[in-house]
């Protein structure tokens, strides 16, 4: 690897960093007020990220005298959900829970899986 080409690596991991570190800030959970009516709704979110890396090399020859393997990787993810809406008026605020009903259905169908999954071993072992 080349000094031009471990600076563009250099750069592009920097960048990602700071781009990273950007969407982490307070600011990036709160959203910009709306009005409606009398009325401002402010939508507040929650940021994941998460990543990993990974290596591995052998560090002799092979049989043949190829030489030794090196391994890589890495990822990473993340996604923002709304968790909440802050709703003011001139007599009150509230902050009310946006309800992610796919999640709580998903839950809801391991869990039952599980059960199902439990409920069959016991049985099996009862029959034995």
């Amino acid at each position: 690897m080349d000094n031009g080409s471990t600076d563009e690596a250099a750069r592009k991991v920097a960048e990602i960093i700071e781009r990273i570190t950007a969407s982490t800030q307070a600011g990036a959970t709160v959203g910009p007020p709306h009005s409606v009516g009398n009325r401002t709704l402010i939508v507040l979110s929650e940021i994941l990220y998460g990543g990993g890396f990974g290596l591995g090399s052998k560090v002799s020859p092979g049989p043949d005298g190829a030489p030794p393997h090196f391994g890589g990787g890495g990822g990473g993810g993340g996604r923002s959900r709304p968790v909440a809406v802050v709703e003011a008026s001139p007599d009150d605020v509230r902050v009310r829970p946006v309800i992610d009903f796919t999640q709580i259905g998903l839950a809801a169908l391991g869990a039952a899986v599980m059960g199902f999954s439990l409920w069959r071993r016991l049985a099996d072992r009862q029959r034995r």
